[in-house]
């Protein structure tokens, strides 16, 4: 059952915040973050806690809050309903019932999913363009936090196959993203080795200068009929035709080559399907080194035609950058699933593949 506050804010239309990402795990705090929604986890009694609860109300407005409330008694598990977002910086906060853990023999997990589902869904209907979650279930309830983690995730993914609307994951303990054993391990031997090869090649770069210093002579400056001379415009316009294909045009006839639509791309590279028409209908706009790693991804490229297409856009793939590594690791592994390459690089304080940070 979902509820929906009558009255004017549901005909108001929702602010834009032009995210990038349609799914972003972020490390944040919940009742600062500027979205139309945020999630509050409740019980069937509305009683408050502590933890993100009572920082919501309090950042609220607890009397009001509460006030606003008190008319929807007695919940259900999996309920959900919204009210204003009174101080807070959102127009909406949806209140949900989740179930306490009791070993998953009791229908927890179906009971978290539609806790979810209906928030999700109030929001589609409250004509929201972005909400943010926290762990449901994680705190008070006592879900493990991979396991609360893990059916969050899944079910917000297969949500936006069928829908537009951006969401935030808040967690505040990024070892909830842990990968699996097997694969931290690698990505550990791989940043290990880079930095240890980083370090020899700067104390090698380091004596190389120093001895540079001491062999150091001032040299006289060239004759100016000796310096070589300008391109001439034809010579320019030369090189200026063997340079590569841009960015825009590159990739969209990868997506072409590969008989892809561009709404499988967009939403396979966790992209806004806003964002994506900016790249197709601009041929100079270049996106961020995230954002073009996402597309490759979303493509299923190799390691070398991924070092191709970031090339277009101006950037490479780099043995000292942590995330490079992490990439290219997945890359290698022909593994292609973006959300659990976000997963590994927000454990490892990374950016994710499609920010916007380049």
């Amino acid at each position: 059952m979902v509820w929906l506050i009558a009255g004017k804010w549901q005909d108001d239309q929702a602010c834009r915040y032009n995210w990038i990402m349609p799914f972003e795990i972020v490390h944040d705090d919940i009742t600062r973050l500027k979205t139309d929604a945020i999630v509050n986890a409740t019980n069937p009694w509305q009683e408050v806690g502590s933890g993100v609860s009572r920082a919501i109300y309090e950042a609220a407005g607890y009397e009001q809050l509460a006030e606003a409330c008190r008319p929807y008694g007695k919940l259900h598990y999996g309920d959900a309903f919204a009210t204003p977002g009174f101080r807070l910086p959102v127009k909406y906060i949806i209140h949900t019932a989740a179930p306490r853990f009791a070993g998953g023999l009791d229908g927890e997990y179906e009971l978290l999913k539609a806790c979810y589902l209906n928030s999700l869904r109030l929001a589609m209907r409250l004509k929201c363009e972005s909400v943010a979650f926290p762990l449901l279930g994680s705190g008070g309830q006592g879900y493990p936090e991979q396991v609360a983690f893990r059916l969050a995730s899944d079910v917000i993914q297969n949500f936006l196959l069928e829908n537009d609307l951006e969401i935030k994951l808040v967690i505040y303990d990024r070892s909830t993203t842990r990968p699996p054993v097997e694969t931290e391990a690698h990505i550990q031997n791989l940043m290990t080795r880079f930095q240890r090869n980083d370090a020899i090649w700067q104390k090698d770069a380091s004596d190389s200068f120093a001895q540079a210093d001491s062999e150091y002579k001032v040299l006289p400056m060239a004759s100016p009929r000796k310096m070589a001379k300008p391109d001439t415009r034809e010579a320019l316009e030369e090189r200026l035709q063997m340079m590569q294909t841009s960015f825009s045009p590159a990739l969209l006839r990868l997506i072409d080559q590969k008989g892809l639509s561009d709404a499988q791309v967009y939403k396979k590279a966790n992209l806004t399907r806003q964002h994506f028409s900016k790249i197709r209908s601009n041929p100079a706009y270049v996106p961020s080194k995230m954002t073009v790693l996402a597309l490759a991804v979303a493509l299923e490229l190799s390691v070398e035609q991924t070092q191709n297409l970031l090339s277009r856009a101006g950037y490479t793939l780099s043995k000292s950058i942590k995330a490079d590594l992490i990439v290219e690791y997945f890359l290698q592994r022909k593994y292609y699933d973006i959300y659990r390459i976000n997963e590994a690089l927000f454990f490892y304080d990374q950016p994710l593949l499609g920010a916007r940070v380049s």
